[in-house]
């Protein structure tokens, strides 16, 4: 989504992306415990695009954490845009 970016945070982890062990279902299951958030995990890596099956082999993946202030700062950055569009 254009213009939303997730603030990083101090608490965030980071992996070394491998397209063998790693999918965002997996790594949202493992961190969040849901195994359907891991558009917060593409949000913090829009580097990459919107497909996680273009990130590169051995790219650093920020996994913003923990979950509950994540998705906070997600619905902040959203209530923002929709402000500054008038949406």
């Amino acid at each position: 989504m254009p213009g939303i970016q997730i603030p990083e945070k101090a608490t965030d982890k980071m992996i070394a992306w491998n397209k063998q062990l790693h999918r965002m279902d997996i790594l949202s299951q493992k961190y969040y415990q849901t195994p359907t958030e891991g558009y917060l995990i593409m949000m913090a890596n829009m580097q990459y695009g919107t497909d996680e099956f273009d990130i590169p082999d051995g790219a650093l993946i920020r996994i913003p954490y923990p979950y509950k202030a994540s998705l906070q700062s997600f619905i902040d950055e959203m209530n923002k845009y929709e402000s500054k569009f008038g949406l």
